[in-house]
Order: C-alpha cells, then structure tokens, then sequence
C-alpha cells in the first residue's frame, strides 16, 4: 500500500524531528552506566576498554576508580595516569581532579600551584564550577599569578551562575572585591551586598567587614546596632577581626554605652589571633591608663608586637615613648 504523499506531508516534520531527537540521546556507556550506579567491579573491565580506547569520561571515572579504591586497588600511579589521559581529551572533572592533584601534591605530586592553576584554569574555561571558584580565587589573591579582579570578579560570578549559588566564600570574595579594588571596580554599596549574602549563610570574614561598614557608614547607612549585631556573630565563632570590632563598638560608643572592661576583653581575645590592631588599641589604653593601670612598658610591648603585625600606625607611637 502507498503512502498518501499529503499524509508524508503533514507528519515529515515530526518524523523528522523523532529521527534528530533519537540520534541525540546521550550514549552512556555500560561502564559508565554501572559506575554512577556504584557496580564498581563489573564497570571496572568495560571502563578500561573504553578508557583505552580514548573515552574521556570513561578515563575520569577509570582514575576516580584507582584514586579512591572502588572495586580495585588503590593505585596512585594509575589514577594520576588516567587524569591526565583524560584532562588531554578536555574532560572538565578530569582537569579539576588534576588541579587539586597539583595543588595539595596528591598522587605522588609534589605540590606546584602554578600548575594547579594550569588546570583549574582550563576545567574553568570547560565550564566546571568549582575551577572557576578557584581560578577567581587564584587571580584575586594574585601569589602564582598576577593579580586581576576584573578576571577574579568573571570566573567568581561564573561559577555563581552556573552552580555555586549559595555559596559563602564566593560570596565573600566577590565582595571583597569591589571593597578593596583600585583600579575602578570599588564600589562599598555593591560590597556590602555581596558580604551580607554570605554573612546570612554564616561567613564570619564577612560578618567582621559588613559589621564595620555598618559602623563605619561604609556604602551602607551607619546603624551602631547592625554593627554590633554582625560583630558579635562573628565573634562567637572567635573570629580575630569580628572581636576586634566589637572591642571598637565598646570603646568608642560614647559615655552612655562605652564599656572599656568589655572592649579590653575583645582586644585580648584578638590579640592572642596576632591581631595588629588590637595589640595597637591594648597599646593605647595601657599608655593612657584607661580601664587599666598605666603601664608604660607593656604598651610599648604592645605597640611592638602591633608594627610586627603590620599596623603601621604604631612605628609613630614607638618613637613617641
């Protein structure tokens, strides 16, 4: 029986369509297949072929096999082998796992950031989160490599983008960011956006500096009492730059609300972190006797240990005594 050419006509573009979609389907491969379903040992023999016969994502999961002994034995040299075989054919996981390989000198490695970089630089141009957070990372402290926000600032938000998207400590860094910038992305009010958002999830790094924004009246309207709020949360994770700000709410908050035995307090605690500006502040008050007995060398002690420290401010007063 023929086909009604009107019929063929009518349904061509879905027949069409079936045949593009069913030849797009993904074709995991049985190793694969039973790997992601923790069959390790009877992925272990199809993943080998596959992997020797070049399947990228067949390498990765071959060397996350070796690497954490899952259905064989652990072997190092091997997994290190397979990482690689697979980083060459741009397996994104690969190169992450290569990255980290290099910058804890894992496998055997010994560790070389710069090469960790390397690779977590290519995994982030492969699209995978978590080397994109590092790359930002890497070019917002600027050790292995030169020091760029503005590239800092694209892998940080790309890997928000893509995935990490409650994550604190990229939170922090992109804040970080346009507080402290130079070179024209400085902007206090877009800081204090990003540091309350991982404030919220519980950054104390990022609680100390909204803290003192709010203090401060930095890119934000000055509230003493979402300075305190955010000082103290940070504080009671015994961070050394939260205790100091609360130590500064309780020495400068007036006659009314000053407490010097509480802010003595926050200084020690900081202090104890080698915390220059606290040593600085503890300098100050046994200098001038202030909630404590004068004590003319312990603060000179402690201007000291606070130009140690790198607060520079304290060389001026050194020469003064």
């Amino acid at each position: 029986m023929r086909i009604d050419p009107s019929f063929i006509k009518k349904c061509g573009f879905f027949i069409l369509a079936f045949i593009f979609i069913s030849g797009c389907q993904p074709n995991t491969s049985d190793g694969i297949h039973f790997y992601k379903d923790k069959q390790y040992e009877r992925a272990f023999s199809l993943l080998k072929k596959e992997a020797e016969d070049g399947n990228g994502q067949s390498q990765y999961c071959l060397a996350k096999m070796y690497e954490e002994g899952l259905g064989v034995k652990p072997d190092d040299r091997k997994a290190l082998h397979w990482y690689k075989k697979a980083s060459e054919n741009n397996d994104a996981l690969a190169q992450y796992e290569l990255g980290q390989a290099y910058y804890h000198g894992k496998m055997g490695l010994k560790a070389d950031p710069k090469e960790a970089f390397r690779w977590y630089l290519k995994a982030a141009e492969n699209g995978n989160t978590e080397a994109q957070k590092k790359t930002g990372i890497y070019y917002f402290v600027g050790k292995e490599v030169g020091r760029d926000n503005v590239k800092a600032l694209k892998w940080l938000k790309k890997s928000v983008q893509n995935k990490n998207k409650q994550d604190k400590e990229i939170f922090y860094y992109i804040g970080s960011i346009y507080y402290t910038d130079g070179k024209g992305l400085k902007d206090t009010a877009e800081a204090a956006k990003w540091y309350k958002k991982a404030a919220e999830l519980g950054d104390p790094d990022a609680q100390a500096v909204l803290g003192l924004q709010y203090y401060s009246g930095q890119g934000v309207t000055k509230d003493l009492n979402k300075a305190r709020y955010w000082a103290e949360k940070s504080a009671e994770k015994e961070n050394d730059q939260g205790e100091l700000l609360l130590g500064m709410i309780y020495d400068f908050s007036g006659n009314t609300d000053r407490n010097v035995e509480k802010a003595l307090r926050y200084y020690e605690k900081s202090a104890k972190k080698n915390n220059g500006a606290a040593y600085y502040f503890l300098a100050e008050h046994y200098r001038n006797g202030d909630g404590v007995e004068r004590n003319r060398s312990l603060a000179l002690k402690y201007y000291k240990r606070a130009l140690d420290e790198g607060f520079y401010s304290a060389k001026e007063k050194i020469e003064e005594l």
